[in-house]
């Protein structure tokens, strides 16, 4: 791929020269002579008009690309939700029986995808007509907005999307680490481990909890009403403490004085 372009910004960035140009021209653009190559200013290398138009008809062409492909996805998408209540592996399953082509779920969460995830891959033209062939029954009910994901919603439609994120996390951590100095990493572990220490004394604190309430309990209702009562407890006594904590670092409340007072500044009233 010569060029990356959105398809709507007033942008495209060059991949050979890592050049990122400006668009310049019409609105809505039907044919290359509708709009100029503005390169950056102050740019090291300088562009001739010669160059300029052959990169214009390379974009073009990537261009032309990029609308049809967000008119595939869009389209996709649509027959999906319509026909087939949004359902992933019914839509896989009908495509690859009208085609004749092998289609996962997933192949369909790659083609809906933003284009600009490394996960995206190009919506081939004949999996959006071989579902605008099928004839569906009466479209079912729409799962009513706000609903939790069930299991089958996720892997069905939201397993790229969710494992993008993932992935973008843990760069984005390992580059956050990477980046940091060597004199600023002790801070950093520490900082880390204090995280750690009080997530993991959370877990052991329910997980007691949870665990006594079940001894204690002959009915389910009872177990109930004691483990809600006693996270509750101690949910109050960790906001306590934090709250203490940061008072006394903050030498504020109580804290904010010799006498030890609350609201007052230092003065034995």
């Amino acid at each position: 791929m010569a060029w990356k372009y959105d398809g709507v910004s007033q942008q495209a960035f060059h991949v050979e020269s890592q050049t990122q140009f400006r668009l310049n021209g019409k609105r809505k653009l039907e044919s290359p002579s509708d709009f100029e190559l503005i390169p950056p200013e102050g740019a090291a290398k300088k562009w001739y008009s010669a160059e300029l138009d052959n990169l214009k008809k390379e974009l073009w062409v990537e261009m032309q690309s990029v609308w049809e492909q967000a008119a595939l996805r869009m389209r996709l998408q649509s027959l999906i939700r319509t026909k087939l209540r949004g359902d992933n592996y019914r839509a896989a399953n009908v495509i690859s029986g009208v085609s004749g082509k092998t289609v996962s779920a997933r192949s369909i969460q790659a083609w809906l995808v933003d284009p600009t995830r490394r996960s995206s891959r190009k919506c081939p033209e004949w999996a959006v007509e071989a579902l605008e062939a099928y004839s569906a029954p009466v479209a079912e009910t729409e799962r009513v907005t706000g609903e939790p994901l069930s299991t089958w919603e996720i892997k069905a439609k939201f397993s790229v999307d969710f494992a993008e994120r993932q992935i973008e996390a843990k760069e984005s951590l390992r580059k956050k680490w990477m980046s940091t100095p060597v004199s600023s990493l002790p801070e950093g572990f520490c900082e880390l481990e204090l995280k750690l220490n009080t997530y993991f004394k959370y877990l052991s604190e329910t997980q007691s909890i949870w665990t006594a309430a079940l001894r204690a309990s002959s009915s389910f209702e009872e177990f109930r009403r004691l483990a809600l009562e006693k996270l509750d407890d101690a949910a109050e006594i960790r906001l306590f403490v934090e709250e203490t904590r940061r008072a006394i670092e903050q030498g504020s409340e109580e804290f904010s004085n010799e006498d030890g007072l609350p609201g007052q500044k230092g003065a034995n009233k």
